[in-house]
């Protein structure tokens, strides 16, 4: 019988190719984050928020770029990776696990 894992939070961390982006994440239309981040050469991680999971919708805003999680999506995982491509589109991966960063 397999059983449904719920995480109580959830990690959004923004990685990869961030240089002075402005960043907005919203909770259930609430702005709970704003900040204009930068990837660290020595990190490989520009910041990362941390949210319970008692939200119906979570928007990010990436510049001008949006992504929108919602939380049957998310139920299942505790982590949010967002990376910046050099072509400036964003990529996502959402994950149960955590990254180790050296």
């Amino acid at each position: 019988m397999n059983q449904l894992i719920l995480y109580p939070f959830l990690n959004i961390t923004f990685e990869d190719n961030f240089k002075s982006d402005n960043i907005k994440i919203y909770v259930d239309k609430n702005l709970v984050y704003e900040k204009k981040i930068s990837t660290s050469d020595i990190l490989g991680v520009a910041d990362s928020y941390e949210l319970e999971k008692d939200f119906k919708e979570v928007i990010i805003y990436i510049n001008n770029q949006k992504i929108i999680l919602t939380k049957e999506k998310t139920l299942d995982y505790k982590n949010i990776y967002v990376n910046k491509l050099p072509n400036n589109k964003i990529e996502i991966l959402i994950s149960k696990k955590f990254h180790i960063y050296k």
